[in-house]
This record gives structure tokens, sequence and C-alpha cells, in this order.
């Protein structure tokens, strides 16, 4: 009988015994190829196991069986992205935007596979999109800041760094990236005042104070670099 299988089976994901449930998934699946939600469930379960090949095989007859299952091209698209497979990654998010281009996190994780291909015109294009469909999305700031950063265009990452900043002022990242920005623009005093915000916010973070240790460098303030140096 599928549907005990298939509750057997989710309540083994109660129990957090993943190899369990994906073993009652295949008496489902056994039972009714076609059972939709089993192939979904069960790639769920290989991706807790990081076991993101198998999750693939499983999101294709997921799909196969719905090509409108949105939620099975997206967690193959992550699953991609696990694997470091980024142009597949965008392929399955590109399935997803097509049927639902209101979802803010297929576009922010659109973004970051661009981003991690070095296409940061796209990404930026992708952030784009989350921050239209949620202006209070303080990571796809952060993230087109960043993309911002890495095409040379350091005052509209700057702006964007800004934007997260007004949304959570306590979070030392934004910071860290706005000094990076000054940092590129040789305005070194700007760059450590960015870092004191970032290593006062979060004091036990090695890379803000060994980047301002670098920034006092070029201001030749050897001093107060090995200061920043000794903390990191």
């Amino acid at each position: 009988y599928a549907n005990a299988w298939f509750y057997k089976a989710m309540a083994y994901n109660s129990l957090k015994n993943y190899q369990k449930e994906i073993e009652c998934y295949d008496k489902v699946t056994e039972i009714n190829p076609k059972y939709e939600n089993a192939w979904n469930n069960k790639a769920l379960a290989y991706e807790k196991l990081e076991n993101y090949k198998k999750a693939i095989e499983c999101y294709d007859k997921a799909t196969k069986i719905n090509p409108k299952n949105v939620n099975a091209w997206y967690n193959k698209g992550f699953a991609y992205e696990n694997l470091k497979n980024y142009k597949k990654a965008i392929a399955c998010y590109d399935k997803v935007t097509k049927i639902n281009p209101e979802s803010e996190n297929v576009w922010y994780d659109k973004g970051l596979a661009y981003y991690h291909l070095g296409n940061y015109k796209k990404a930026i294009e992708c952030y784009d999109k989350v921050t239209h469909l949620n202006p209070k999305h303080d990571n796809a700031w952060n993230m087109k800041g960043l993309g911002y950063l890495n095409h040379g265009n350091y005052k509209e990452s700057i702006a964007c760094f800004d934007t997260e900043i007004k949304i959570d002022p306590n979070y030392a990242v934004p910071w860290y990236n706005k000094g990076l920005a000054y940092d590129s623009l040789k305005n070194y005093k700007k760059a450590i005042a960015c870092y004191d915000k970032a290593t006062e916010i979060d004091p036990k973070d090695q890379e803000n104070w060994f980047r301002k240790g670098l920034t006092y460098e070029k201001l030749e303030n050897y001093k107060k670099a090995i200061e920043c140096y000794d903390k990191a």
C-alpha cells in the first residue's frame, strides 16, 4: 500500500533517519512509479545525506511526471549548486522563473550561481529582481553590492551596502564589504572607519582585523597595522 509506505517514510524523516526514509520511498515508487511527491521527498532525503547526484536523479523523475513542479526544479538547481555545476543550476532556476517569476528565493539563488561563474552583470540583474520583489531583502543588497564591487563599480557597491546597513545596522558583513569598496577607491581613512564598525560588531572576525591591518599599512601607520594583526 503506497500511502502507508509514504507516511512511514515521513515518520522516519521526523526521526532524521534519512536512510530508512529513502528505503520507504523506494517501496512507494516500486508500487507507484508516478508518485510525484515520493520522488521529490526521496530527493530531499538524499540531499540531507549530501548525495546530490542521487537527489538529482529523483528530481529528474519528479519533473518528468510533472514538468511544472517548481519545487523539484528549484531543489534540483540547489543540488547542482552544491555540486558546483552552476550552469545546470541556472537552467533549473530558469524553469522556475518561467513558471513563477515572483519567487524572490529563486532569483536570489540564480544570482548566486551567476556570481560563482564570475558573471557579475547577470548576477546583479537577478538581485535587482529580488530587491524589486522585496526591498528589505538584506542578503540581496549585500550580494548586489559585491557584484558591483567585482565589476569595478565601487560607488554603486557602496550604495548597496548602505541600503543593507539601513536594514540591519548591527550586521558586520556590509560594513566590511563597504570597507573593501573604499579600499578599492584608495579612500583608506573611510575604509578603516568601516572596518572599525565591522570589528566593533564582530570582534572575533579575523579577516576584518587582517584587512584593517593591511589598510593601515597603506597609510604607513605600521604600529596600528601590527595591533590589528595581533588581533587577527
